[in-house]
């Protein structure tokens, strides 16, 4: 019989060659991360992640951090999955990945964003997200890791609708990013993220930053920052042109913002999500049916659920209405109006209720109406904090029909030969 002396010793002999073990796989696993065309599986490196941690592997710290940032990286392209312990899992492990970075004087700034990446897919303005950029900003050590933490910090408030301090983080990182000459690569995201900070309150104040974007960031290298912050600039000039019923320069500037550097993800979805917006619009709902349907199936690939499924739900609403079937609508908004309250997305639930008025005022019921006005303007006081009375009174013109300054339609919208620009074949109309 053994004893627990030749236990331990037995555990003490079998460490090492384990720990070797480990650190082979996770060289493996980084040379097929370098690799393209190689599948990989968050689930198995979250595993890997975990033996390392467990048996003190003794992996140096550049490819620690190679490692776990390749795996949070992944993490937001696969989504949190549909069982909550897996997320909490994946966020467990990465905590202590990055904390034994912490203990080995390795920066940590761009792990805690990449960590707040992936919480941003489930809980966009959860605190956990919030959390994570603030564990990045206080380990900031650089210029660099101090700039992109407060263009996350503000971009988040731009998501929660604090619009007055987005913009004073935002001149902090102006400031910042034209001090210092290599960081000025991230000027155009500064400009754009300026943009949005004004986007949902003046559009005209909005568009000169993102024209600014552009300009700035067509001559720069072609790496990730500036491509990425173009096609958001693009799709937010698309936003402006929606807004004044400019059908097919929103079309075109769409498709041009349409992301190239992954065929799928998050981003896609939001792709097809907006040329349905506007192939409502004109009553093409078979092209728009297309659309949603490949926004859904995107956003269910990385388990979107928060402001993306919002979105989604009052798109599928505005088309039911379109339709004729204002049940339906119904349905659909009530939902989303409860999804963007758990979300803490004051803008998205001001939509939905913005289109529940609209079928509360085509049904008459006054008292009801009044009742989901008060709910609104509540919203409003509580989260719109800037640019929210603007915004506002836009969602109520459209809801109840007031006119505008500007007419929603360019001439011939119905039945217009607008065409979608995309070059899929859109199929069949439903039967």
């Amino acid at each position: 019989m053994v004893g627990p002396a030749g236990i331990s010793g037995f555990h003490q002999a079998m460490r090492k060659p384990i720990q070797r073990s480990v650190i082979n796989a996770v060289d493996l696993q980084l040379s097929r991360m370098s690799r393209r065309d190689v599948e990989l599986d968050a689930d198995t490196l979250v595993g890997l992640l975990e033996k390392v941690l467990t048996w003190k592997a003794p992996l140096d710290a550049e490819r620690l951090d190679a490692f776990v940032n390749a795996l949070l990286e992944l993490m937001v392209e696969e989504g949190p999955g549909t069982d909550f312990r897996q997320q909490e899992r994946c966020i467990a492990v990465t905590d202590a990945a990055v904390n034994r970075l912490a203990e080995l004087g390795s920066p940590t700034a761009d792990l805690r964003l990449a960590q707040a990446r992936y919480l941003a897919i489930f809980a966009n303005n959860g605190t956990a997200r919030l959390d994570a950029i603030r564990a990045a900003l206080r380990s900031s050590q650089t210029d660099g890791e101090r700039l992109r933490t407060l263009l996350t910090l503000a971009k988040y408030h731009i998501d929660a609708s604090s619009y007055r301090q987005a913009q004073r983080i935002l001149s902090r990182c102006e400031e910042l990013a034209r001090a210092t000459p290599d960081l000025h690569i991230l000027l155009p995201d500064v400009m754009t993220a300026w943009g949005m900070s004004y986007f949902y309150g003046s559009r005209r104040r909005a568009e000169p930053y993102f024209q600014e974007a552009i300009r700035l960031g067509k001559d720069m290298p072609p790496v990730s920052v500036v491509t990425n912050t173009l096609i958001a600039a693009w799709h937010y000039l698309g936003r402006v042109q929606v807004a004044r019923g400019n059908w097919q320069a929103a079309l075109d500037l769409y498709v041009k913002a349409r992301p190239v550097l992954k065929d799928a993800g998050k981003g896609e979805a939001f792709f097809h999500l907006r040329l349905a917006d506007i192939l409502i619009e004109l009553d093409a709902f078979v092209e728009a049916h297309y659309h949603l349907r490949k926004s859904g199936s995107l956003f269910r690939a990385v388990q979107e659920a928060s402001t993306g499924e919002v979105q989604l739900n009052l798109a599928l609403a505005r088309l039911s209405i379109r339709k004729g079937d204002r049940r339906t609508a119904a349905a659909i908004l009530k939902a989303a109006v409860a999804d963007a309250r758990s979300h803490n997305y004051p803008r998205g639930e001001l939509k939905c209720e913005a289109e529940l008025l609209k079928l509360l005022l085509l049904d008459r019921r006054l008292p009801s109406a009044l009742s989901l006005v008060a709910r609104m303007i509540v919203v409003l006081v509580a989260e719109e904090r800037w640019g929210g009375i603007r915004y506002a009174l836009t969602e109520l013109q459209t809801a109840v029909g007031m006119p505008r300054g500007r007419s929603r339609r360019s001439p011939g919208a119905r039945g217009s030969v607008i065409g979608c620009p995309c070059g899929a074949d859109h199929g069949r109309p439903d039967e």
